[in-house]
């Protein structure tokens, strides 16, 4: 039998004070290994390329398809250190299991202003951020998004979205957005997604927690690798996927662990399941104790391995003027047979 958490343990408030003001114990920063400084020359290279075959290929008018096709031929100007980290990164992993390259994009481009929400039209600067994106991912797998997630984008635009503040989706911003994976519900989520920062806010941290560095009680560790779960699908999906039963929360060896986790949308496939829901609280606690953050900058390209990661994301006050936090996410899926018996599908 797996002990208590303590009396004061209240799960209920973590989308309030207790998901912002009880995780101050996070620490700030990556490590060395994990950051990548692109150099202000091998930016604009890459920039000045990807405007000739945006210019060629007339991008606005690019299916999912062609789009992928077009980041492969900008995958192979990146810069030597790029490519590099970006092998190591996806054979051996990293301290956190995340890897960042800072300063992507060149200092100077224009974007325009924020977009009003995530299916808005794309013009001008903003797709040749999209094509970088794209050119990054591409060494991790084969771009994919899902059909009924923001219109089916293969490069989704994250912004604050007005009237959705408080949404648990990457559309709301006053609220913390709790601890999760992305898409836990489906046994098709992606196995890496990568941020690309083109307006950043000094309030929203990126905050993160590898499944490798979680400290658990044994018995907790052992139960949480048991199918004694159920996923729901968030509400960023609508209302068409059917959630999944009888998952495991923990996969994987102790040494090399894999998480699926979504407090607000999992639960216990038993409602009378004490102990898996006891074994949850725990992880949960050990998700908030192993956490580090990071602020993104305009130009920041954070991959994060969504098989070993879990992350949230701090509140912040969103801005409606044109100026506000703007970054692009693509999902990757790593495994090529996987990527085939999905008929290479893009939006699946």
């Amino acid at each position: 039998m797996l002990p208590r958490l303590s009396p004061d343990h209240d799960s209920s408030k973590q989308g309030q004070q207790g998901s912002g003001g009880a995780y101050m114990l996070i620490s700030e920063g990556l490590e060395a290994n994990e950051v990548v400084r692109v150099q202000e020359s091998d930016a604009r290279r890459l920039w000045n390329f990807a405007q000739q075959l945006a210019a060629g290929e007339q991008i606005e008018r690019l299916d999912a398809e062609q789009l992928a096709e077009l980041g492969t031929v900008l995958t192979s100007t990146l810069p030597e250190a790029v490519l590099r980290a970006a092998h190591r990164f996806r054979n051996r992993g990293t301290t956190h299991d995340v890897l960042l390259l800072r300063g992507i994009l060149p200092a100077d481009h224009d974007l325009g202003p924020t977009p009003g929400s995530a299916t808005s039209p794309r013009h001008g600067h903003a797709n040749l951020c999209a094509l970088n994106l794209m050119a990054v991912m591409n060494m991790f797998g084969e771009p994919f998004t899902f059909e009924d997630l923001y219109g089916g984008r293969l490069v989704q635009d994250v912004v604050a979205a007005q009237g959705k503040e408080s949404a648990q989706t990457s559309e709301g911003s006053d609220c913390f957005l709790e601890w999760h994976v992305e898409d836990a519900f489906s046994s098709d989520r992606c196995d890496y997604f990568g941020l690309l920062c083109l307006r950043g806010d000094p309030a929203a941290a990126t905050i993160l927690a590898p499944a490798r560095a979680l400290v658990l009680p044994d018995e907790a560790r052992k139960v949480l690798m048991q199918p004694r779960y159920t996923v729901l699908p968030d509400i960023a999906h609508g209302e068409n996927p059917e959630p999944q039963t009888g998952v495991a929360v923990l996969t994987g060896t102790r040494e090399a662990p894999e998480i699926r986790f979504d407090p607000i949308y999992m639960v216990p496939a038993d409602p009378a399941d004490d102990e898996a829901r006891s074994a949850f609280e725990f992880l949960t606690e050990a998700v908030k104790a192993t956490a580090v953050s990071h602020v993104l900058q305009p130009g920041d390209l954070i991959v994060v391995d969504n098989r070993r990661v879990v992350h949230a994301r701090s509140a912040f006050q969103p801005r409606f003027d044109g100026s506000g936090r703007w970054l692009m996410r693509t999902m990757v899926c790593s495994s090529l047979p996987r990527h085939r018996r999905r008929q290479s599908r893009r939006a699946i």
